[in-house]
């Protein structure tokens, strides 16, 4: 986390108005867009009214506990406090969903699965190599990081990582051209740093909107 942004999640925490109007500013789109998505997935309107009110709800959220969330939040390894919010967002939508459909058959698998591709649309492309997760994450935790990922996903985690296969064997293997290989490292290494900051956050382990 950036000192800038460290000084700023401070003012908030403090309740500072200002801060808490640029705070609202910045990050209500992101949440109405996340909120708006989730509901598409389930085939559910995103009627004015339901977004405006979840919109609100989210940010309600955030303040509880005196703002128990942001505090929660430590910008380790590159996430981003926008990151951070569009899991809260999309957490406690599904828990909206469950409230309102009973019947709804919505596993823990769905919402991680509904995070993943949220979380991978919105990041941007990684520059750097893996070493922010192998060399830090005990066996454990690496474990049920790569146990979020797809299958495909994982395959190639293997292929880059552990095998470590040269981007010629791995296109030849997969069938794709060297740069399309490219991209999908990107892709990948950019969601295992996410996986892993939201990870230490705690997020993937019980989702932020259920912790109590």
């Amino acid at each position: 986390m950036s000192p800038s942004d460290y000084d700023f999640i401070q003012q908030c925490l403090a309740r500072d108005s200002q801060a808490w109007d640029e705070f609202v500013a910045k990050y209500s789109r992101l949440i109405y867009d996340a909120v708006a998505r989730t509901l598409e997935r389930f085939g559910h309107s995103p009627r004015p009214d339901i977004l405006a009110d979840l919109h609100n709800d989210v940010f309600v959220f955030i303040l509880e506990d005196d703002c128990r969330l942001l505090r929660k939040f430590e910008g380790r390894n590159g996430c981003q406090l926008g990151h951070y919010l569009r899991v809260v967002s999309i957490r406690r939508t599904v828990d909206f969903l469950r409230r309102l459909r009973p019947t709804l058959s919505l596993t823990e698998e769905d919402t991680l699965q509904i995070v993943d591709a949220e979380l991978s649309r919105a990041c941007a492309s990684a520059n750097e190599g893996p070493a922010f997760l192998l060399a830090d994450e005990s066996h454990e935790t690496l474990q049920k990081i790569l146990g979020l990922l797809h299958r495909h996903e994982r395959e190639l985690c293997q292929m880059i990582f552990m095998d470590q296969l040269s981007p010629a064997d791995i296109s030849r293997r997969i069938g794709i051209s060297t740069d399309n290989f490219y991209v999908r490292k990107n892709r990948l290494v950019d969601k295992l740093r996410m996986l892993s900051a939201l990870e230490d956050q705690g997020v993937t382990n019980q989702g932020a909107a259920n912790e109590g």
